[in-house]
C-alpha cells in the first residue's frame, strides 16, 4: 500500500512538473513570438533565464506569481511595440532625410566639379596674374633703379647747387671783404703815402748823413791807405833795421875789442825798433777799428732796406689745424724777403737792427669753426684777429707797429683749437718792414 501511493505521488509530481514545462514552454513560445522582432538578443536572454528560473522553481507554488509576471511582461511588450513602431517612423524619416542628404551631396558633387573647374580657370588666371605680377615686378625694379639713379643724380646735382651756392656766397662775401680791403688798403694807402712822405724826407735825412758818410768813410779810406802806406814803409825800415841788427851782431862777434860802442848803438836801435813795433800795433788798432766802422756803416745801409711778404700755403688748398695749443703758422710762398730777415723754414722773423717795424697779418676761415691768429713778440702777446662763423668763408685782419731790439724774434701763431684755411688765391697772410732805424 504504501509503495503504491508513493508511486502515485511520485506519478502525481511528474504530471505536475511536465504540466509546469508545458506551461512554461507555451509562455516561452508566446513571450519570444510576440516580441520576436522587438526584443533584442539581451532582452530574450534575460527572458529564457527568467523562465528557466521560474521552470526550476516549485510549478504549483509560483505558477500564478508567474503569469502575472507574464501579464507585466505583456504591458512591457506593449510599451516596446509602442517604441518600436516611433522607431520605425524615425527610420523612416531619417531615410527620407538620407535620400535628401544624397541628393544634396549630388548636387554639391555637381557644384563641386563646377568649383574645380572654375578653381582650375582661376588657377590659370592666377599663373597669368603672377606672370604679370613678376613682369610688373621686374619693371616696378627698373623703374626702382631708374628712380633711384635719378635720385643720386638729382642728389648729386642738388649738392653741385648747393656748392655752387656756397661758393656764390664765400665770392659775395669775399668781394664784400676784398671792397672792405680796398676801402682799408685805401685808407692804409693814404697813411702809408703820409708816411712815404715822411720816410722820403727821413731818406733824404739819411741820405745827407750817407753823402756825410760817404765822404768821412772816403776820408777814413785815404787815412787807411796812408797809413798801410806808413805801415808798409815802417816794415821795410824794420827789415831794415833787423839786416843791420844782424850785421851789428856779426861785426860785434868778430869785433870784440870795440864792442862798447857797437852795443851802444845796438841798444839805440833795439829802442828804436821796440818803439817802431808799438807805432805798428797802434796802427794796426787803429786799422781794424776803421774797418769795423766800415762794416757797421755798410750793415747800416744795408739794414735800412728791410721788408717781406709771405702767404701760408706755396700750392693747392687746405686747412690749418684745429690744435690742443698755439702753434707757430709757417707762411711758405715768400714774394718778398729784402734783407732776408723773414725765415721761411721758421715762420720766424729775426730783427737785424734795433729799429721800429710794423706787421700785418690776415687770416681766411673756411666751415663752422672759428679761425684765430696772435701776433708774438718773442713770447710776449701782442694782437689776435679772429672770427667765428656759422657757414662759409670768413677773413680778418689786423696790424702792430713794434719797437724790436737786435735778435728780437716775431711771428704768427695758430690759437688753440681754431682752424684757417688757405688756397691757390693766397687769403691768408703775413707781411712786415722796417719803418726807421733807432
Amino acid at each position: 500500500m504504501r509503495s503504491s501511493t508513493s508511486f502515485s505521488r511520485s506519478e502525481s509530481v511528474r504530471e505536475q512538473q511536465q504540466s509546469c514545462s508545458r506551461v512554461l514552454f507555451v509562455s516561452k513560445r508566446r513571450f519570444t513570438g510576440v516580441h520576436q522582432v522587438s526584443l533584442s538578443n539581451s532582452d530574450k536572454t534575460g527572458t529564457e533565464m527568467y523562465l528557466q528560473n521560474a521552470h526550476h522553481q516549485t510549478c504549483p507554488q509560483d505558477l500564478r506569481a508567474v503569469l502575472k509576471e507574464l501579464a507585466v511582461l505583456k504591458e512591457q511588450i506593449k510599451v516596446l511595440q509602442k517604441e518600436n513602431r516611433e522607431q520605425e517612423e524615425n527610420l523612416e524619416t531619417q531615410k527620407t532625410e538620407t535620400y535628401e542628404l544624397k541628393q544634396q551631396l549630388e548636387e554639391q558633387e555637381e557644384n563641386l566639379e563646377t568649383q574645380k573647374t572654375e578653381t582650375n580657370e582661376l588657377k590659370q588666371q592666377l599663373e597669368e596674374q603672377e606672370e604679370n605680377l613678376e613682369r610688373q615686378k621686374r619693371e616696378l625694379e627698373t623703374q626702382k633703379t631708374e628712380t633711384y639713379e635719378l635720385k643720386q643724380q638729382l642728389e648729386e646735382q642738388e649738392g653741385k647747387l648747393e656748392r655752387q651756392k656756397r661758393e656764390l656766397e664765400r665770392q659775395k662775401t669775399e668781394t664784400y671783404k676784398l671792397k672792405q680791403q680796398l676801402e682799408e688798403q685805401e685808407e692804409n694807402l693814404e697813411t702809408q703815402k703820409t708816411e712815404t712822405n715822411e720816410l722820403k724826407q727821413q731818406l733824404e735825412e739819411q741820405e745827407e748823413n750817407l753823402e756825410t758818410q760817404k765822404t768821412e768813410t772816403n776820408e777814413l779810406k785815404q787815412q787807411l791807405e796812408e797809413q798801410e802806406e806808413n805801415l808798409e814803409r815802417q816794415k821795410r825800415e824794420l827789415e831794415t833795421q833787423k839786416t843791420e841788427t844782424y850785421e851789428l851782431k856779426q861785426q860785434l862777434e868778430g869785433r870784440v875789442w870795440d864792442g862798447f860802442p857797437q852795443k851802444r848803438k845796438l841798444g839805440r836801435q833795439q829802442t828804436e825798433t821796440y818803439v817802431l813795433k808799438q807805432q805798428l800795433e797802434e796802427q794796426k788798432e787803429k786799422v781794424e777799428r776803421q774797418k769795423a766802422e766800415i762794416i757797421q756803416l755798410k750793415k747800416k745801409l744795408q739794414v735800412k732796406q728791410l721788408a717781406f711778404s709771405a702767404s701760408l700755403l706755396d700750392q693747392g688748398r687746405g686747412n690749418t689745424g684745429p690744435y690742443n695749443s698755439q702753434t707757430t703758422l709757417i707762411f711758405k710762398r715768400v714774394v718778398t724777403n729784402i734783407g732776408n730777415a723773414y725765415n721761411p723754414y721758421t715762420g720766424i722773423f729775426t730783427a737785424p737792427v734795433r729799429g721800429v717795424y710794423h706787421f700785418v697779418w690776415r687770416i681766411f676761415g673756411h666751415g663752422n669753426i672759428g679761425a684765430a691768429a696772435v701776433l708774438f713778440r718773442n713770447e710776449e702777446h701782442i694782437f689776435i684777429v679772429s672770427e667765428q662763423q656759422t657757414s662759409g668763408g670768413v677773413s680778418a685782419s689786423n696790424g702792430a707797429s713794434l719797437l724790436l731790439e737786435v735778435g728780437d724774434q716775431v711771428s704768427v701763431r695758430l690759437w688753440a683749437n681754431t682752424r684757417i684755411h688757405d688756397n691757390e688765391y693766397h687769403h691768408t697772410t703775413f707781411s712786415g718792414h722796417l719803418v726807421f732805424t733807432m
